[in-house]
């Protein structure tokens, strides 16, 4: 399990998790080092979501000068994101399906 899941992870479900303390025990990682998203329009606000929260307050382990670019982009105002749609049409190309009741899953 997840932390903050009601769910067990499933073989094969897709999720995002911190490149910089994947390492570490799940009791071990902060807030936010992983996210399961259920549909393919969130990966984006998931994305954001482990951006805004994980890696610029929580993680022990990201190198300084690359916490302090993610908080000087932040306060900038741009599209360059690419937005939900954008996120999500490049989940699929990798082979992601959303599926009714178990989330992202690869096929």
């Amino acid at each position: 399990n997840a932390q903050g899941r009601n769910r067990p992870v499933l073989i094969g479900q897709v999720g995002i998790r911190c490149r910089h303390c994947y390492k570490l025990p799940a009791k071990q990682r902060k807030t936010g080092a992983v996210y399961y998203p259920n549909r393919l329009d969130g990966v984006y606000q998931t994305a954001q979501k482990m951006t805004v929260t994980h890696l610029c307050k929580h993680c022990t382990l990201i190198p300084d000068e690359i916490r302090d670019r993610l908080l000087y982009l932040k306060d900038q105002k741009s599209s360059d994101g690419g937005g939900k749609r954008y996120w999500a049409d490049g989940v699929r190309s990798l082979g992601v399906i959303e599926t009714p009741k178990d989330g992202l899953m690869m096929i």
